[in-house]
């Protein structure tokens, strides 16, 4: 198994050309730097003493590109692909692979669990990850450039929620979410926060979580309390207008 050197992580390499397990190591880099510049959010790089692990590994029996976070046990980051095809580059038909590292660093970030269980909030987690990764990319692109990924592209225009830039400055407005899913209703939500209180409102909504909140472990994982996060970002907006959204999203009831 092949090793590539990152500042932050351990990045084990399974299969993949060393090309892609090199940018990967180059971006997760970049992209912590970027989250501390832009949004003033450390990315954990260590548990348990232990480097947090970004894991590559390419096997033909994967019939689907998956890149995931694993909060159990230790904590780590995998991209697993079933060819070299599915590492190309989106403009072709390929994953969003530099937006995937950063959404899977985000998940770092905060990481949160139901109010009654310890089962992951997989919604709303998945849109903290989703809103975090877009407020980063043109940063990212400004450090990085087009040659982040080997087959360069534009991650910052193509990757990320569509038209973030507009919608979080005001010139386009985004609709209510018509269906129930948890997911797309919190990403409307953040959205909303970021055009009204600015980006960092959802960024100090994380830290005062992290400061504050009821953790839950997941093996070695610190994971957060849903309901610490809604208290905290409306403190960081106004209690009134954040109910009122929750509501209309129906990310909360009554």
């Amino acid at each position: 198994m092949r090793r590539h050197r990152a500042r932050y992580f351990r990045v084990l390499n399974d299969g993949f050309p060393a090309k892609y397990g090199r940018a990967i190591a180059r971006v997760a880099d970049a992209a912590v730097g970027a989250y501390r510049s832009v949004l003033k959010l450390d990315i954990p790089s260590f548990y348990c003493n232990e480097r947090i692990r970004i894991c590559l590994r390419l096997d033909p029996s994967i019939r689907h590109p998956r890149l995931f976070f694993q909060p159990a046990l230790l904590p780590s980051i995998n991209y697993c692909v079933g060819d070299v095809r599915s590492l190309r580059s989106p403009v072709v038909g390929g994953p969003h692979h530099v937006y995937g590292i950063c959404h899977e660093l985000g998940h770092l970030a905060l990481f949160m669990v139901s109010e009654s269980s310890s089962e992951v909030d997989s919604g709303v987690s998945e849109a903290v990850a989703d809103f975090l990764a877009s407020s980063i990319l043109r940063r990212l692109g400004r450090t990085l450039g087009t040659n982040a990924w080997p087959d360069a592209y534009e991650y910052w225009k193509v990757d990320g929620i569509p038209d973030f830039a507009a919608i979080i400055s005001g010139h386009r407005r985004i609709s209510i979410p018509r269906s129930k899913d948890a997911f797309e209703a919190a990403r409307w939500l953040f959205l909303r926060v970021a055009a009204r209180y600015g980006v960092g409102a959802v960024a100090r909504a994380i830290r005062g979580t992290r400061k504050e909140g009821r953790c839950v472990f997941l093996g070695s994982f610190k994971a957060f309390r849903i309901g610490d996060f809604w208290n905290a970002l409306g403190r960081e907006t106004s209690t009134r207008w954040l109910t009122r959204h929750l509501r209309v999203g129906r990310l909360i009831h009554g």
